[in-house]
């Protein structure tokens, strides 16, 4: 009965009244109690600090060892995909002068050079070729893929596409006694005309000491070991440890839980264990403290701290009236800021004075806000990432036929003897493809798209030898507006495949136009070809028409949902045609690009 009046006594005060009241049962019975689990609690703080501390700096190290590696890395896979070095590696060595191997080697050297000049941590790059190659065992660059490591080949085998990496293994140099010890990324090249073949292996060098001095960064205590473990539990390098000495005689019976359970922090009454995340894969990074150590400055902490807490009681009373009072308010102020975003209102922002349970829900309250307004934005930033995405999938249903059938009559160009005809091809050809690219703009300019539909009919031309006519009309102030690409090669690839190409008794031509109209720019695409029947025209113009067979391009289809996409419904398409006499194309776009997209 006597509870209930209290608890209820409890429940009738105010926020403040009733922090204050827990201030101070909270003030007199840790002072009671302190002396006797003082010794316990400070064990587990000084613990918790140091399991901290060794995560952080191994976490430090180990993403400053990730760092070297991915440089080492990247420093391989800029060598490894030169088209030059993958050219010459890819040689036939018996089809190949030695003459010519060593040129090719000469020149290797010198890129390689260059790229060391790029990365100082880099040693030095080794490069296993075919043992066949006469350079193969230049040893300043070049050596037989037979020497590679064991492990190496082995892994190799395994899984032929991955980067390896190895060490330390010892080197040494040409033309000198010193030995180094090295650690390797190991990267194949394959070989240009048979990618399933792996033509050479580079290797990537950096000292050991450097992995070294990166181990020292994690070292906690002045009697403990951090060294860097393979995937089997052996120590590839290490401080105060021999290199392939086991992990479980380095961390006791704790050996076996580590490599059983991977990253992590193990204790125990003798050490302090702390393991990286994988590095490359398999390799960790471990740090074995005694824990002796790590517990030797809390002794004298464990007295200054039971004097402190007797000087804490008497002055948090007072002092307990004033941060209770402070933070009722604290949390009434965040209680009003609710209330507005309960309106509705989602302009607000609630000030962050502190990094407490309060100042917590604070920034918690800022976070909430802040993603219901982004949530808000995201739906709108939805549908214009995925029409974006989608315009991206169409451009790339370009129909590979127009570049086999050009490269099939650059050979049968070649094979005839016009070199100058060859010439005049491929000219052409890389232009076509090079403003097809555009350097992964989606759009360009209007006088770009009239120079690449040029391009593609004259190749055709030269194709067919229909002698097509094309015409273009197209004033100055025009040209330098920005349209998307691949708009009007579509609809003259239509005319001439099913147009003009179906022509008995006359050439094909085709006229092209561009005009201003107002706040719209007008394309006009006239060919003399066969038409169409006034069935279809409306099919097309009902957006029913399927893509066409064989080398139809996109399909019409396609510039329907590009032109939708990228213009809305400001863009249109219109098809005039008659039979025997032609068909004309009516595309019209906005020219205020604020309005596409």
């Amino acid at each position: 009965m006597a509870f209930q009046r209290l608890r209820g006594a409890y429940k009738s005060l105010s926020f403040q009244n009733k922090l204050l009241l827990s201030y101070f049962a909270l003030i007199v019975i840790p002072i009671v109690v302190l002396a006797a689990f003082f010794y316990v609690q400070s064990r587990q703080v000084t613990m918790k600090q140091a399991k901290t501390l060794s995560e952080m700096y191994i976490e430090q190290t180990h993403s400053e060892l990730e760092s070297l590696v991915s440089k080492m890395l990247t420093q391989a896979q800029t060598i490894a995909y030169r088209e030059d070095i993958r050219t010459r590696i890819s040689k036939d060595p018996a089809s190949t002068p030695i003459s010519e191997q060593f040129v090719d080697v000469d020149k290797m050297e010198k890129e390689v050079q260059k790229e060391l000049l790029i990365e100082p941590a880099t040693y030095q790059v080794r490069i296993f070729v075919n043992d066949r190659f006469s350079y193969s065992r230049r040893r300043n660059l070049t050596y037989p893929m037979s020497s590679l490591y064991p492990e190496v080949l082995e892994s190799l085998n395994r899984n032929p596409y991955l980067s390896i990496l190895t060490g330390p293994n010892p080197y040494q140099a040409l033309m000198s006694t010193d030995t180094v010890e090295l650690f390797s990324v190991i990267l194949p090249i394959r070989n240009m005309w048979d990618y399933s073949t792996i033509s050479a292996v580079i290797s990537v060098d950096f000292e050991k000491a450097k992995v070294m001095a990166l181990l020292s960064g994690a070292e906690f205590s002045g009697n403990g070991s951090v060294f860097l473990v393979r995937e089997d539990g052996t120590v590839a390098c290490g401080l105060s440890c021999d290199t392939g000495e086991e992990l479980t005689e380095i961390a006791g019976k704790d050996g076996k839980t580590i490599l059983a359970n991977g990253a992590g922090v193990f204790v125990n009454k003798e050490t302090l264990t702390v393991v990286s995340e994988p590095l490359w894969g398999t390799w960790q990074i471990v740090a074995v403290s005694p824990v002796k150590d790590l517990l030797a400055s809390s002794r004298n902490l464990q007295w200054q701290v039971l004097l402190f807490a007797g000087i804490l009681g008497v002055v948090v009373y007072f002092l307990a009236y004033f941060y209770a009072r402070s933070n009722a308010r604290r949390i009434n102020t965040l209680a009003k800021k609710i209330q507005v975003v309960q309106s509705g209102d989602f302009n607000v922002n609630c000030v962050v004075d502190s990094s407490d349970e309060i100042g917590e829900l604070q920034n918690s309250f800022n976070v909430m806000v802040r993603r219901i307004r982004n949530l808000m934005q995201e739906q709108y930033y939805l549908g214009k990432n995925l029409k974006d995405s989608e315009v991206k999938i169409l451009q790339a249903q370009i129909n590979p036929h127009f570049l086999y059938n050009t490269l099939d009559l650059i050979l049968w160009t070649a094979k005839s003897g016009d070199l100058e005809k060859v010439s005049d091809i491929v000219v052409k050809l890389s232009r076509f493809y090079r403003l097809s690219l555009s350097n992964g703009s989606e759009f360009v300019t209007v006088r770009k798209e009239l120079e690449h539909v040029r391009l593609y009919v004259q190749l055709q031309d030269l194709r067919f030898q229909t002698g097509i006519r094309l015409t273009i009309d197209a004033p100055e102030s025009v040209l330098e507006y920005q349209i998307m690409k691949l708009l009007l090669q579509p609809i003259v690839e239509n005319s001439i495949l099913h147009g003009i190409m179906n022509l008995d008794d006359r050439p094909g031509s085709i006229d092209l136009s561009v005009r201003q109209e107002g706040k719209f720019l007008v394309f006009l695409v006239t060919d003399n070809g066969v038409g169409m029947e006034r069935e279809k025209v409306l099919k097309l113009m009902a957006r029913e028409e399927i893509a066409p067979e064989g080398e139809g391009g996109y399909g019409l289809h396609n510039i329907f949902r590009r032109l939708r996409l990228y213009y809305g419904d400001s863009a249109r398409l219109i098809f005039r045609s008659e039979p025997g006499v032609g068909t004309t194309v009516e595309i019209r776009i906005p020219l205020n690009t604020t309005e596409i997209r």
